[in-house]
Parts: structure tokens; sequence; C-alpha cells
């Protein structure tokens, strides 16, 4: 199974790798003006994406992506309450910003 993390934070992106479990490939995003062709390329199960991206949101990566053919599960990092949004989109969950790991 495949995880794509897109999160400008490098740190973030690490903790949540360093938690799943090993038998799974992670694929790491932090250049957020090129994950749309990361996404695209590495065609990942589950995707891990920021609300907040810079130039974009991360519901209009998303759109993109579902709009090429690919349906990951996806787990929205958010800043802040956008769950009506989300839904719209068919987010799987959404975890508010800042978390424990």
């Amino acid at each position: 199974m495949k995880v794509q993390i897109v999160d400008m934070s490098e740190e973030f992106c690490n903790s949540l790798k360093a938690l799943l479990p090993g038998t799974l490939t992670v694929n790491i995003c932090t250049d957020c003006q090129n994950a749309f062709s990361h996404i695209i390329n590495f065609k990942p199960d589950i995707l891990v994406i920021p609300s907040h991206l810079p130039g974009n949101d991360g519901l209009y990566l998303l759109q993109a992506v579902r709009s090429f053919g690919l349906r990951p599960a996806v787990l929205l990092v958010a800043l802040l309450n956008i769950e009506e949004r989300a839904s719209e989109l068919k987010v799987d969950d959404i975890v508010l910003r800042p978390c424990k790991m």
C-alpha cells in the first residue's frame, strides 16, 4: 500500500512517516508547487494533504487529482474546520492542527 504525504513542513512529514508501519511505501513531498505531479506519478492508495498550500489549497489539489482519475483515501490536515467543503470532495477524515502525533 502506498501513502503520499504532502506538507510544507518536512518535520511534520517525517514525524508522520515514522508513525506508519514499515510495510507501507511512503512518499514525502514538501514541494507543494509540484505536489500534483508527485501524486500523479506515485499513484498513492492514501493521500495526506494540508488544507492550505502556497498558491492553492489542498482541496483544489484534491479536486485536480480526482479529475485525473485517481481515487485515494484522503486524510486532510486542516488549520480550520472546513468540513462542509471537504465533504463535497468526499474527504475520508480531517485532522485539525496543531495535533499530537
